[in-house]
């Protein structure tokens, strides 16, 4: 989707969903810097729920997670140009 913004610039909007398998939606959640490590005591507890969580809105085997990447394309210039 592309549309103009009231300074000239456009947006450009592209949908960019993220699709795993079980192990790929796993691997997903632990790699983020903010996940909780094995040393955690409540990493038994959360990787009930990561799972749980793939349980609930899986279809097929697989997890869609919505995802967008978005772009303002225009010229700079700096104040005073």
């Amino acid at each position: 989707m592309r549309q103009k913004s009231k300074c000239g610039e456009q947006l450009i909007r592209a949908d960019n969903p993220q699709v795993y398998d079980r192990q790929g939606y796993l691997d997903r959640v632990l790699s983020s810097s903010y996940s909780l490590q094995e040393s955690d005591g409540r990493y038994a507890a959360y990787l009930e729920e990561i799972h749980a969580i793939f349980d609930r809105w899986a279809e097929n085997g697989r997890i869609v997670i919505p995802t967008a990447t978005v772009a303002y394309v225009g010229a700079y210039s700096a104040v005073g140009e």
